[in-house]
């Protein structure tokens, strides 16, 4: 875990530990937890399957299949 106060630079450090890991050819997915409301968290971080009104879309965990999913503001 990279933690800090908020403009301290923990994205510039997992960017760095994300293009030292085997990871490094995977995309880096960045989640800033503090934009996203309360009740739309979940679908957010795991998608949505098709079969109603909002059809499918990716999640963000999705997303960074085989990369590094940052979350900043998770507290």
């Amino acid at each position: 875990a990279v933690r800090g106060e908020t403009g301290t630079g923990k994205e510039v450090i997992a960017r760095l530990l994300h293009s030292c890991s085997p990871r490094r050819d995977g995309p880096f997915v960045t989640l800033d937890v503090a934009t996203i409301p309360a009740a739309h968290f979940e679908k957010t971080l795991f998608g949505v399957m098709g079969g109603d009104a909002e059809g499918s879309s990716e999640g963000y965990l999705e997303a960074a299949a085989g990369g590094t999913l940052f979350i900043d503001d998770i507290g």
